[in-house]
């Protein structure tokens, strides 16, 4: 049978593994390898890497494990904020605004050469916390105002 590339490569490693629990006095056994998990990307990745400083054995069986958008995971940070008809003004709304929940106005300047403010209700923000998507218009000022679509 001949070795391939990466036959060869996951035996070396595996080698190098053993030296370094050898080195490092592991009496025990130390385990890697793995992969993404349900959460993170995929699910698995090959089998465990194995190596006991005591027997000498060392084995190896590995792979990519299998790709894909997977489930669970940490829930996303920040909520995204979109002003219409926009000229400089910014918003933003934290987690910690979500969390609190209660009512906070917003001065959107940014940029631009005059402010406005936005006031999210604490009803807005057990909206975002649900997950939902809330659009509130601004003050008027210099004859306009602007609607605030935030997601979370």
């Amino acid at each position: 049978m001949e070795l391939t590339r990466k036959d060869f490569l996951v035996g070396a490693l595996a080698s190098v593994g053993a030296v370094i629990a050898t080195a490092c006095g592991d009496s025990g056994t130390t385990s890697g390898g793995g992969g993404g998990g349900t959460g993170g990307g995929g699910t698995g990745g090959g089998t465990s890497n194995t190596t006991s400083s005591n027997t000498g054995t060392t084995t190896s069986t590995g792979g990519a494990g299998t790709g894909g958008a997977g489930t669970g995971g940490s829930a996303p940070t920040g909520c995204t904020e979109t002003i219409a008809a926009n000229h400089g003004h910014t918003i933003e709304v934290t987690d910690a605004d979500v969390a609190a929940g209660a009512d906070k106005t917003y001065d959107i300047m940014g940029t631009a050469p005059h402010t406005h403010d936005v006031v999210v209700t604490a009803a807005d923000f057990t909206m975002l916390a649900g997950g939902s998507t809330v659009t509130i218009t601004s003050s008027t000022t210099n004859a306009h105002s602007h609607d605030v679509t935030i997601t979370c």
